[in-house]
């Protein structure tokens, strides 16, 4: 196997990859990672890395010839290799379409297993870019992964070309109706919690030392549930220089303006219907006891049926949330049965 970052022409965003060394059928996949969550952290696309791993060790991870993991411009990676730019208001769209405009003008056309590829990716020739817009690609299957706000924008960019996309696996959508309070997993109805825009800018992002920052990820409960592969992955790659310690790679006010962008889910909430029924989707939502819908009561059920045809879902009992941090074996096999095409076997859960 062989990993790295890759940039786009625009020079935005920070694409990692991972490709086997070995022939296989031609197909992608693609995973994204969520902003952040009720506690005081953002995650990162290295905390995909377990359940990647565990994908790749199975038996339905055997087609996998690439794995290109997204760093949205304004998040963890793709924020650091943009120093020096400003803060920014996040429209989700915009997210979407930094996704298709990676995918219908900088990936590669061919797969080939021992080719190396260069740190910086050129645009494919225009012929090929207006081919993939009105047919997909010719020589790819791509199977795309996203979490929370991530899931989000891979929908938004199906919904735009969904002849680019094979399937979708959506790990606990930030899809919520136009009017839904941005609100913090904690509090009820009546006693409603911050809001996640609230505990973002809230949040400490700096510390004088990365002992003294992975000493406080160490005292946090929020971590606890995490698989420790996870744990590792975030502690290694969460923190940058700062002065003479460090902060997180995304500042918190930063995060906090992914947050405010959530309204941006609303449109996918209603567009949702009309996308095209061959785009398979399969569901991955939590199931832990005690976890409150994100949206309120009821919300998760509607949310998994609003595209009902070739569909499914799956709740994940262990996991809150954070599924691809604290279940990463359990959504690796989710995604092997799309990549099988066996996920219309499994009974919808909910």
């Amino acid at each position: 196997m062989c990993a790295g970052t890759r940039r786009t022409g625009a020079g935005r965003d920070a694409p990692c990859f991972w490709r086997r060394r070995m022939g296989s059928p031609r197909r992608s996949v693609r995973c994204a990672r969520s902003a952040a969550t009720a506690e005081v952290f953002c995650l990162l696309v290295q905390t995909w890395e377990p359940a990647l791993l565990d994908l790749l060790d199975m038996r339905g991870g055997s087609v996998v010839d690439e794995v290109w993991a997204w760093e949205a411009t304004h998040q963890g990676a793709a924020y650091v290799l943009n120093a020096g730019t400003p803060l920014s208001a996040s429209d989700w769209s915009d997210d979407a379409r930094d996704v298709l405009n990676f995918l219908l003008h900088f990936l590669p056309s061919d797969i080939v297993p021992d080719a190396p590829l260069p740190a910086h990716l050129t645009r494919v020739a225009s012929e090929e870019s207006a081919r993939r817009t009105v047919r997909g690609f010719s020589k790819r299957a791509l199977f795309a992964a996203g979490h929370s706000f991530a899931a989000a924008y891979c929908i938004w960019a199906a919904l735009a070309h969904p002849r680019l996309f094979a399937a979708l696996t959506l790990v606990d959508p930030g899809i919520l109706r136009f009017g839904t309070p941005i609100s913090s997993f904690g509090g009820t109805l009546t006693a409603p919690g911050p809001s996640l825009v609230e505990i973002s800018v809230a949040r400490r992002d700096v510390w004088p030392s990365r002992e003294e920052a992975h000493a406080f990820c160490a005292a946090s409960p929020f971590f606890h549930a995490w698989d420790a592969r996870a744990v590792a992955a975030y502690v290694a790659h969460a923190f940058v220089p700062c002065g003479g310690g460090v902060r997180l790679a995304t500042p918190a006010l930063q995060e906090a303006l992914v947050f405010a962008g959530t309204p941006g889910s609303g449109a996918v909430w209603d567009l949702l219907p009309g996308l095209d029924p061959r785009v398979r989707l399969r569901w991955v939502v939590s199931g832990r006891a005690g976890v409150p819908d994100m949206g309120g009561p009821g919300a998760t059920q509607e949310r998994v049926w609003r595209r009902p045809a070739n569909a499914s879902n799956v709740r994940v009992k262990r996991a809150g949330p954070l599924i691809v941090q604290e279940a990463p074996r359990e959504l690796a096999r989710e995604i092997a049965g799309m990549l099988a095409g066996e996920e219309a076997t499994l009974t919808a859960k909910l």
